[in-house]
């Protein structure tokens, strides 16, 4: 398998066209995000637990079950990001054993995917309860029902997936040839490329 230097010319990473605030941003965010993740993480599966063992009995429980799931999900996914960033900032000259540009980008929209549906289960749903209950209490237990808010909760699974669906499809692992070593390695591939270096 052949070793990335990010310091190679061929792999240089040079975020443009903001490289001074990308920087700033990364040796400032870099050592408070592996904190701020493992919080997270910690604290969504605490959730997950206390829902399930307290038992899922109204639509509000449903609805902070799938939130602690998605955010759960999107932690999860976004760590390989996460940890490409804090080692190009902590460790510049670090010999990668894959292209960084692999776990830096093949995890990100399915992570972004799992942040939408978060973000749409809080703006959308738990505000139209919270309203619902206050312009409507006596009506509110037979509008929103549990296997309504169940419904509810996959299709907006549903809509996020198919939202991020034309980008989620573009990238896959793929082989390539390095010309300069004549060495086979693991690559990251667009369906966009032409169809025979992406193979």
């Amino acid at each position: 398998m052949e070793n990335f230097n990010l310091t190679n010319s061929s792999t240089v990473f040079t975020p443009r066209p903001f490289v001074k605030e990308w920087v700033m941003t990364i040796k400032v965010l870099s050592p408070l995000w592996v904190g701020t993740i493992l919080f997270g993480l910690m604290s969504n599966i605490t959730n997950v637990l206390v829902f399930l063992k307290a038992g899922v009995k109204d639509n509000v429980t449903v609805l902070l079950l799938s939130l602690a799931i998605s955010d759960l999900i999107f932690l999860v996914l976004i760590s390989p990001t996460i940890s490409v960033y804090i080692i190009i900032a902590m460790i510049p000259s670090y010999i990668w054993p894959l292209p960084f540009h692999i776990p830096l980008n093949l995890f990100y929209w399915p992570a972004f995917t799992a942040y939408d549906l978060s973000a749409l289960i809080i703006s959308v749903s738990l505000g139209l309860i919270r309203c619902a209950c206050v312009a409507m209490p006596l009506k509110f237990k037979f509008v929103f029902t549990m296997s309504r808010t169940v419904k509810w909760v996959m299709f907006i699974v549903v809509l996020a997936i198919s939202l991020r669906l034309p980008i989620l499809t573009v990238n896959r692992l793929a082989w390539r040839v390095n010309p300069a070593t004549n060495k086979t390695g693991v690559y990251l591939c667009e369906e966009l490329e032409e169809p025979s270096t992406c193979r």
